[in-house]
């Protein structure tokens, strides 16, 4: 379970989005739909494959925290080539599918639990590696920094921390001119329909804004480039 929530801390818990995630058919179908417009297998062995490369121990017998797994798909290839995956999401229902979508592939090396960038109870210096993709963004500006404050605090000496999200390379005033290049017809309908909503309601920032974030936190910033073509890729490393 989730940790206490005082009172002044965003409830996060509540996910602030176009789609209701705690829905079964919602959660159900969030692999098939993402499929759609995403290489989501390229995407993990991408991840994997930087971490291979910069972590201090070897992966093999990496710790990893992965915040805002979804139905898992992350969390099913990194038990692949780690020594154990601690999985958490906001949603019940997401951990519902991950854990149907991991029982009949024997996973073991998986803990799946419900809690996000501010309700998990973060252990001092526990994982070799952090990694988040497309949650952070659920987040207003004051509560990715709380979250970030939270993964270094968890992140062994030398740890790194990769995040994938929807950001903005633009800057203010731009945003009219830079929305029609991200959500084209290529997307689909129904994503397009939905990446709209997300850039309206949700709460995606500047990149500018990511970037400073992160390295006010105490991280060193050592990649930030396009990811796909929605989302763009930080890596970050704790000194």
């Amino acid at each position: 379970m989730p940790k206490t929530r005082p009172e002044w801390q965003y409830d996060e818990l509540k996910i602030n989005s176009v789609m209701d995630y705690n829905a079964a058919t919602q959660a159900a179908e969030y692999e098939e739909r993402h499929g759609k417009v995403r290489d989501i297998p390229a995407e993990n062995k991408n991840i994997l494959d930087r971490l291979e490369k910069l972590l201090p121990v070897s992966l093999s017998s990496a710790n990893i925290l992965e915040i805002g797994t979804g139905t898992g798909a992350f969390a099913r290839t990194a038990a692949t080539r780690c020594a154990h995956v601690t999985a958490l999401d906001a949603a019940e229902a997401m951990l519902q599918v991950a854990g149907e979508k991991m029982k009949p592939m024997g996973i073991a090396n998986v803990e799946l639990i419900h809690a996000g960038f501010l309700t998990y109870d973060f252990p001092l210096e526990r994982y070799d590696a952090v990694v988040s993709s497309l949650a952070m963004h659920h987040l207003p500006d004051v509560w990715k920094g709380e979250a970030l404050a939270n993964i270094r605090r968890t992140l062994k000496p030398g740890g790194v921390f990769i995040l994938v999200d929807v950001t903005f390379p633009c800057e203010g005033g731009e945003m009219a001119e830079y929305v029609p290049t991200l959500c084209t017809d290529a997307l689909g309908e129904v994503m397009k329909t939905a990446l709209l909503g997300h850039i309206a309601k949700e709460y995606s920032t500047f990149s500018w804004i990511m970037c400073g974030l992160i390295e006010h936190s105490g991280l060193e910033l050592l990649t930030h480039e396009k990811f796909s073509q929605v989302a763009e890729i930080y890596v970050a490393r704790k000194g």
